[in-house]
């Protein structure tokens, strides 16, 4: 099974959304989820729960993809900041743009950087950006927080481009459950989101107007991506 999947994300948008079409490209196969829940499903269920996993996740894929994030501003007098998308496992390219800080309440880091100015002047009036050393960059897998390293003449970035790899080698077991409830909510509503309904004296009235219920929608929390903008 390869590491990297061939889904790409840029700046929020993914590049290459379908479902999957190979049987190692599912979270878990009927087999398993059969095994695992005593229940017989099929492989086109499987592949429309997972992509209902997906959009309510903000993900291209939970299995490791590219992601290439906007523009990342850091905060002020600190080399650090935090990826989108967790686990990090691979940082592929860096840049950063280097500036000095003209904020008034800061005259002790301006000092310095002051003094740098005739040489960021020769950037222009936005400054280029340049390559960071993929080797010096600190990065915590499970968080995504990124430690970076000064520029020279200690420079510090004020913007940072960014290209990783990030996913779960393995999927985990929550995401399984969730597959499996799913399903089974889909299998109870039919194929429409109703809330409500009455056909003579028979009255239906569901919780939720989607396949994900609050159960769901608890179990996945860790995996939602917020936002990439």
């Amino acid at each position: 099974m390869p590491i990297l999947r061939s889904f790409s994300v840029n700046h929020g948008v993914i590049a290459a959304e379908r479902l999957p079409t190979e049987p190692d490209q599912l979270y878990a196969t009927p087999e398993e989820l059969g095994a695992a829940f005593g229940v017989r499903v099929s492989e086109a269920q499987v592949r429309y729960a997972q992509n209902a996993v997906n959009a309510y996740c903000n993900r291209a894929s939970l299995f490791p993809c590219e992601i290439s994030e906007p523009l990342i501003r850091l905060p002020t007098d600190r080399m650090e900041t935090r990826l989108a998308v967790t686990p990090v496992l691979r940082i592929l390219e860096a840049a950063g743009r280097y500036a000095y800080n003209s904020r008034r309440d800061r005259l002790g880091v301006n000092a310095m950087t002051w003094g740098y100015g005739p040489l960021l002047a020769l950037q222009g009036i936005t400054p280029r950006f340049t390559p960071i050393q993929v080797d010096l960059i600190q990065v915590e897998p499970s968080t995504g927080i990124l430690t970076l390293p000064y520029g020279p003449f200690l420079f510090p970035i004020s913007q940072l481009a960014v290209r990783y790899i990030a996913g779960y080698l393995e999927i985990p077991a929550r995401i399984k459950t969730c597959l499996i409830n799913i399903i089974n909510n889909v299998s109870l509503k039919g194929s429409g989101d109703r809330i409500a309904y009455n056909v003579g004296r028979i009255g239906r009235r569901y919780a939720t107007a989607s396949f994900i219920t609050t159960d769901e929608a608890r179990l996945l929390e860790p995996f939602v991506i917020r936002s990439l903008a």
